[in-house]
């Protein structure tokens, strides 16, 4: 059974020995640009170079250069190729005939807004009067009825012995040796995460401590747990790295500490 790698693997300088790249008969599915095996079928290695595979050390073909050159990001100078420059000398760029082109009967296409210099803007302030003012006082008046609906809900859950701050104050008090007890074994805290965006995610324990054991597994069968970076940024707070965004709620973490 192989291990599984959520982060890269950084080797320091060190040697790779007695490593072998990855043997197939036909090319893995979903490759990433850049991965590399070695195809049983003809003895040869093969890259991914983001739409296919190419062998490694083929011979050069006219096709070879032609797919080269149009899959290339890098531009060929316009001078090299035959007759082109005389082509665009040819070719009418004035400002009339930009503007007969946009406004013919016939023109197809439009121009995209933020092209459009103080376009963007002008709309943007075009706000209905008053709908701005309208809106704060609505959250405004949401926030508060929250707050009150959430206060109410504590107090009506505690007894009449612990329904006030100074009520709980003496309850502390009164059993502080039995918590310092308790605050001495160890706690745990989970919470699964992953959003198929974020390579790094911050998961509040609250443990209140930086001597705290992180692991992180994968929330379906058979539960495997995976290798990621891990810094224990305070004692609240541990920060998860992946190579490699983690698809939503794929991964679980437990902190105990």
């Amino acid at each position: 059974m192989s291990h599984k790698l959520l982060t890269n693997l950084d080797l320091n300088h060190n040697q790779l020995i007695n490593a072998l790249v990855e043997n197939l008969a036909v090319a893995p599915e979903a490759p990433q640009v850049g991965q590399i095996y070695f195809n049983t079928q003809d003895n040869k290695f093969k890259v991914y170079d983001g739409q296919n595979w190419q062998t490694l050390n083929e011979d050069i073909s006219a096709k070879n250069i032609v797919d080269a050159i149009n899959k290339s990001q890098s531009l060929i100078d316009k001078d090299n190729i035959n007759g082109l420059t005389e082509m665009i000398d040819n070719v009418s760029m004035s400002g009339t005939d930009i503007l007969s082109a946009i406004n013919a009967e016939d023109a197809v296409g439009t121009i995209g807004q933020e092209k459009v210099e103080g376009l963007s803007e002008a709309l943007a302030s075009k706000e209905p009067k008053g709908e701005g003012k309208r809106q704060s006082d609505n959250a405004l008046d949401g926030a508060k009825k929250y707050t009150d609906e959430k206060i109410q809900s504590l107090v009506g859950l505690a007894s009449s012995e612990g329904d006030t701050l100074k009520e709980l104050e003496d309850l502390i008090k009164a059993n502080k040796s039995e918590l310092k007890e308790l605050s001495a074994v160890a706690r745990k805290y989970s919470e699964e995460i992953g959003d198929g965006v974020a390579t790094e995610i911050t998961v509040n324990h609250n443990l209140n401590s930086k001597d705290v054991v992180v692991s992180v597994a994968e929330t379906k069968s058979p539960y495997s747990v995976v290798l990621t970076d891990v810094e224990i940024t305070d004692e609240n707070t541990v920060l998860i790295r992946t190579s490699k965004p983690a698809e939503s709620k794929s991964l679980k973490v437990t902190v105990i500490g």
